[in-house]
């Protein structure tokens, strides 16, 4: 069985100027030990800004459950401002079926 969740979480949904943004990563696996493919992209106010992670193929253990520190940083006026999303998406590596979408979503201002 195959039931694998991976998705980053941000610390606060709106962020302005000076605000710390902390991100972190989240890994479930309840399901058996599977290789999957990961990609998670950037978007920036609906635009495809770039790749977070370039399609990789990873194994995840059977009953994993782990949150790491994904990154760190402090807005500083200069990126641009709208809407980011990370969305995070598991394929199966063989016949690179849909196994999981996550989006984080958050806002600066």
């Amino acid at each position: 069985d195959l039931d694998i969740q991976v998705g980053i979480e941000s610390n606060r949904r709106i962020y302005a100027v000076n605000d710390p943004m902390v991100l972190t990563g989240r890994i479930l696996n309840s399901g058996s030990r599977e290789d999957v493919k990961m990609h998670m992209v950037l978007l920036l106010n609906g635009e495809y800004a770039g790749d977070v992670i370039t399609p990789t193929v990873v194994d995840i253990a059977s009953g994993l459950d782990v949150s790491f520190p994904f990154a760190d940083h402090t807005w500083n006026g200069t990126e641009p401002r709208g809407t980011y999303v990370i969305a995070t998406i598991l394929r199966d590596p063989v016949t690179d079926e849909l196994v999981h979408v996550d989006v984080s979503e958050f806002e600066v201002r």
